[in-house]
């Protein structure tokens, strides 16, 4: 982190989030409709937060306005939302 912003050397850091990140091997989002009325946007690639706003926005004007450009996204898959039990089911 000092290599990127040296002028916080000497600040303490009070708060670290870790987590499993959602990466998809090639590196696109996956954005989309698993069925009518479960959407899902995942798998930035680490690219942040340009593309999660523009998931959002692609998602809330497909559910809001019946655009869609979420569509355009199909070539990249889904996967499953493991419903009903999510993380519950074997791995």
């Amino acid at each position: 982190m000092l290599k990127v912003f040296p002028q916080l050397e000497g600040i303490g850091i009070d708060y670290a989030w870790s987590g499993l990140m959602s990466y998809a091997r090639h590196q696109m989002p996956q954005i989309g409709q698993v069925e009518p009325g479960l959407w899902l946007a995942q798998a930035f690639g680490g690219h942040g937060v340009a593309p999660t706003t523009f998931a959002g926005e692609v998602l809330a004007a497909a559910i809001a306005q019946g655009d869609g450009r979420w569509k355009e996204f199909a070539d990249y898959g889904l996967v499953s939302a493991l419903k009903p039990a999510g993380f519950l089911g074997p791995s």
